[in-house]
C-alpha cells in the first residue's frame, strides 16, 4: 500500500497494509508496475516501537524497477518527531528508463533532525518537480550525493536541502541529464565542501555552490571540459575546476561553460584548478595538460555579459607594451585572464594579447597590472600604419627607467617620464618617425629624448608638435642630452630647416644648456650642406638648421 505518514505503530491498522519499519527495508517497484496514478513511494518510515534506534531511519533501500506516473518517492523518510535519517538510497534501475514522476525524489527526508550519506541515482527518469539527495528541514545535511543519469528535471536539484548547515553534498550530472531549474551543491544557511560534477548535460538555470555567500570550498567540477556543456549561470562557487580542457577549447565559441544568463557573472572570487591542481602561471604542467605558448583555452563565455568578482592571475612576459589608439594596449602574457571583450575566461601560453586601458591613462597602473615591469618599453604606434592615429588627448607616463617610443600618434596627451627614463621620437635609425604626424599635448620628465629623422626630412617639416595652448614645456633640467639623428636632407634651398620640437600656443620651449644638445648623421647620409646645427628659435622651436648648400 502507499505510505503517506506515521502511524502511533507501524502494525497493521484496519483496512491498511502494515507499515515499514525505520531500518533495513526494501521497496521493489516492479518493471511491470504499470501506472502507479500518482501514488508516492517510500522504504522507511520513523517507528516509535523501535527501541533500539528508536530515533533514527537508516539503510533503506528504494528500488524502482519499472512503472510511471509516481507521486513523491523517496527512501528515509522522518515526518515526525527528531528523526536522524542517513544511508538510505534510491534508485532507478536500467529497466525503469523512462519513467515520469509527477512529484519530488529524495533519498532522505528528515522534519526535525539530521540527514546524511543518503544516495540517490536515476536513470534516463522524467521528474515533474524537485530532487534532492537528502532534505533536513529543521536540521543539518551532509555527505548526501543525487546523481542524474540521463533524463529531466523540471524543478530544481539539490544535493542536500538543510535549514542548518550543510557538507560535504553533491550533485552528479551526466549524459544526456537536463534540468531545467537551479542546480544547487547544497541548498542551506552555511556549508562547505559541497559540490556539483559536471560530466555532461545542461542546467537551464544557475549552478550554486551554496545558496547564499557565506559557504566556503564549494565547488563545481565541468569533467570532460573538451566538450562544450551550457548553463543558465554560476554563483557562490568557491572552486571552479576544469578537467579534461584541451586544444578544442581554443576559441570562445567552444569554451568548457558556456553561460546563456542575460546578466553578467559573479566568480565570487573562486580559485580555479586545472585537473584539480591550482592554477598558477608560472606552471604549465596540469597532469596531461601541458599549456602551450601562443595558444589559448577557453573555460567560461558569456556571450554579451561580462564576469564581476574575478581577479586575472597572469604574468607579462616581456617590458614591451605597444599602444594602438586610446583604448588598448598589446603586450606578451600568460595565464588565467579576462577576453579582450570581456566576455569570456579564459587561460593562455605567452602571447600577443590585447589589454584594456582602464583608469583613463596610460601609467604605473597598467605597467604593473600583472606583475612588476623595471624597465618599461612604451610603443606608441598608428593603428593604421598609413593614418595617423587619434589618441583623444591620451596621457603616458612611463616613469622611472622607461623608453617611450613614439612611431605614431596623433593627438596624445602628456607625455612624461621619470629618472632614467628616455624618450624617443621614431624608435631608432632604422625606424625614424614621420614628419609632421606625432602630436602631443606636452612632454617633460625624460633623462635623453633622441629624434629619429627619415632621409626624406625637408625644410619646415614637424618631427613632434606639442599642442598645450598655455603651459611651458621645460626641458631646461635635463640630465641627459638632445640627440638629432640625420640620415640625410634632400633639399635643394640654400637653407634647411628642421623643427624637432614644435611648440604651438602661448607656452614657451625651455631648452637645456647647449651641452646637451647633440647632431649625429649616420654613416652613409647624404647631407649636401655645409653646416648644421640645433638652434633654439627663440622659445617656439628646436631647431636643426642646415646652410651653405653645395653646388656642383
Amino acid at each position: 500500500g502507499e505510505l503517506t505518514k506515521n502511524q502511533a505503530s507501524n502494525a497493521a491498522q484496519v483496512g491498511a497494509h502494515k507499515l515499514f519499519g525505520n531500518k533495513n527495508n526494501t521497496v521493489n517497484v516492479s518493471q511491470s508496475a504499470g501506472d502507479l496514478n500518482g501514488k508516492n513511494i517510500s522504504s522507511g518510515r520513523a517507528d516509535v516501537k523501535d527501541s533500539v534506534t528508536p530515533n533514527t531511519v537508516y539503510n533503506n533501500k528504494t528500488i524502482v524497477k519499472g512503472g510511471t506516473n509516481f507521486g513523491n518517492v523517496n527512501a528515509g523518510y522522518g515526518d515526525s518527531g527528531t528523526q536522524e535519517v542517513h544511508h538510505n538510497g534510491l534508485s532507478f534501475e536500467d529497466s525503469s528508463k523512462g519513467a515520469v514522476v509527477n512529484g519530488n525524489i529524495s533519498a532522505g527526508y528528515s522534519l526535525s533532525g539530521n540527514v546524511h550519506d543518503n544516495t540517490v541515482t536515476t536513470n534516463d527518469t522524467i521528474v515533474n518537480g524537485n530532487a534532492y539527495g537528502g532534505e533536513a528541514a529543521n536540521g543539518n545535511a551532509d555527505a548526501n550525493t543525487i546523481t542524474l543519469n540521463d533524463g529531466k528535471v523540471t524543478g530544481d536539484v539539490k544535493g542536500a536541502k538543510a535549514s542548518g548547515s550543510a557538507t560535504n553534498n553533491s550533485v552528479n550530472l551526466k549524459g544526456t541529464a537536463r534540468v531545467d531549474g537551479n542546480v544547487y551543491a547544497a541548498d542551506a544557511s552555511s556549508g562547505s565542501g559541497n559540490s556539483v560534477n559536471f560530466h555532461s548535460g545542461s542546467v537551464g538555470g544557475t549552478i550554486y555552490g551554496l545558496s547564499n555567500t557565506s559557504g566556503t570550498n564549494n565547488s563545481l567540477n565541468v569533467y570532460n571540459a573538451s566538450t562544450q556543456k551550457t548553463a543558465g549561470d554560476i554563483a557562490n562557487l568557491n572552486v571552479l575546476n576544469f578537467d579534461g580542457i584541451s586544444n578544442a577549447n581554443g576559441s570562445a565559441a567552444t569554451a568548457a561553460l558556456n553561460l546563456t544568463t542575460a546578466g553578467n557573472t559573479d566568480i565570487n572570487n573562486a580559485k580555479f584548478q586545472l585537473n584539480g591542481i591550482d592554477y598558477d602561471p608560472s606552471n604549465d604542467s596540469y597532469g596531461s595538460l601541458n599549456i602551450e605558448e601562443g595558444k589559448e583555452y577557453h573555460l567560461i563565455r558569456n556571450a554579451g555579459n561580462t564576469f564581476t568578482n574575478f581577479t586575472e592571475k597572469a604574468k607579462q612576459t616581456t617590458q614591451e607594451f605597444t599602444l594602438k589608439n586610446s583604448t588598448t594596449y598589446d603586450i606578451m602574457l600568460k595565464g588565467l585572464i579576462k577576453s579582450s571583450d570581456d566576455q569570456s575566461i579564459l587561460i593562455q601560453g605567452s602571447k600577443l594579447t590585447s589589454r584594456n586601458i582602464t583608469g583613463g591613462e596610460f601609467g604605473n597602473d597598467e605597467i604593473n597590472r600583472y606583475n612588476p615591469i623595471p624597465n618599461p618599453v612604451i610603443n606608441v604606434v598608428n593603428e593604421d600604419p598609413s593614418n595617423p592615429t587619434d589618441f583623444n588627448g591620451l596621457d603616458i607616463d612611463g616613469g622611472n627607467n622607461s623608453t617611450v617610443n613614439l612611431t605614431g600618434g596623433n593627438n596624445i596627451g602628456n607625455i612624461t617620464g621619470g629618472a632614467g627614463s628616455t624618450l624617443n621620437v621614431g624608435k631608432n635609425t632604422t625606424n625614424p618617425a614621420t614628419p609632421n604626424s606625432i602630436t602631443a599635448r606636452n612632454i617633460g620628465g625624460f633623462d635623453d629624448i633622441n629624434i629619429f629623422m627619415p632621409p626624406t626630412v625637408k625644410d619646415g617639416d614637424s618631427m613632434i608638435k606639442l599642442t598645450d595652448p598655455t603651459a611651458n614645456t621645460d626641458l631646461s633640467n635635463m640630465r641627459g642630452k638632445i640627440t638629432a639623428y640625420v640620415s640625410g636632407n634632400t633639399d635643394v634651398g640654400d637653407t634647411s630647416t628642421i623643427h624637432l620640437i614644435d611648440k604651438q600656443g602661448s607656452g614657451r620651449l625651455l631648452l637645456p644648456d647647449p651641452s646637451h644638445l647633440q647632431t649625429r648623421v649616420q654613416q652613409g647620409a647624404t647631407i649636401d650642406y655645409e653646416t648644421y646645427a640645433m638652434v633654439d628659435a627663440n622659445g617656439r622651436a628646436l631647431d636643426l638648421r642646415f646652410s651653405g648648400k653645395r653646388r656642383v
